[in-house]
């Protein structure tokens, strides 16, 4: 009985001790985790650089439109101006557990490291919106390192702002081919529609085409996209993303590519206006574009 009685005292003892461990090293993490983020602050501005600039006459019709700065198509859009079709699509594809998160998903990043080690070279990185968002911000090198950084990064992030504002930077950033950046960019340049207004079929595509912009670009590669975004929809079939009629009619459509014909009209005007307005991402003017073309 005596022997009983202090096998239950060590075994206590252990787990108390086991307890204050982990408590410790929680408490640790903490504690480098709040001095790291006071001492490297997230590069917020780098998430909202400078736009494109779109102009419009007095009815919204378009004008004129601008490159940003850096020579990029960039026109900033709102959660509200997206079609929820799209963000439903995005999150469910890159990550499930967005809004659950920390920033890193570990599940993900065990699976996708025995995915790597299994194939024998690197196949899936597992990252998570924030991550990918942190990597946009801060382009690095691929390696274990950066992995490790961009992690800290998304932690970051998520600690200091809200689901929806991360989700709106990375569909402003993500890279969609060339120098498209951004799905309002990518709607008007492929498809000549604003983001609200894509079909499922559209949707898919420009819910894969940031993982590899070159292979996908259905201008370029209209066969590779046709079967990416047929891949996709068949995965949102698999899981009930969508209703599966709204997806079979998706997949006998044709891939309609509408190569972006870029506004020119009222140039001496439309110049003046962005001379003064440089960094406005949509400017509507009063004047009238039928009256002008007359």
């Amino acid at each position: 009985m005596a022997d009983s009685g202090l096998f239950r005292l060590s075994s206590g003892m252990i787990i108390a001790r086991a307890l204050f461990i982990m408590c410790s090293a929680l408490a640790i993490w903490c504690g480098v985790a709040l001095l790291l983020d006071r001492i490297f602050p997230f590069p917020v501005q780098r998430l909202d650089p400078a736009p494109g600039q779109r102009i419009l006459d007095r009815n919204g019709q378009a004008l004129r439109f601008f490159l940003a700065p850096d020579e990029q198509w960039r026109f900033p859009v709102s959660l509200d101006e997206v079609s929820p079709d799209l963000i439903a699509a995005l999150v469910h594809s890159e990550d499930r557990l967005f809004y659950h998160h920390p920033g890193v998903n570990p599940v993900a990043i065990a699976r996708a490291a025995w995915t790597n080690l299994r194939r024998g070279r690197i196949v899936s990185g597992g990252s998570t919106i924030p991550m990918q968002l942190a990597r946009l911000a801060e382009p690095r090198p691929r390696t274990l390192g950066s992995k490790v950084v961009e992690a800290l990064r998304a932690m970051q992030l998520c600690a200091h702002f809200s689901r929806d504002q991360i989700l709106t930077w990375y569909l402003n950033l993500a890279p969609f081919g060339g120098n498209v950046v951004g799905v309002g960019a990518a709607s008007w340049y492929y498809f000549g529609k604003t983001p609200a207004t894509l079909s499922l079929g559209e949707t898919a595509l420009l819910t894969v085409l940031p993982r590899s912009p070159a292979r996908y670009n259905p201008g370029v590669n209209p066969q590779a996209a046709r079967a990416v975004r047929n891949q996709v929809l068949a995965h949102f079939q698999a899981h009930d993303l969508f209703p599966a009629q709204h997806i079979r009619e998706s997949l006998e459509q044709p891939l309609l590519v509408r190569p972006a014909r870029i506004p020119f009209a009222a140039p001496h005007f439309t110049q003046w206006v962005h001379s003064n307005t440089p960094y406005t991402a949509m400017v509507r003017t009063t004047l009238d574009k039928s009256m002008q073309k007359t």
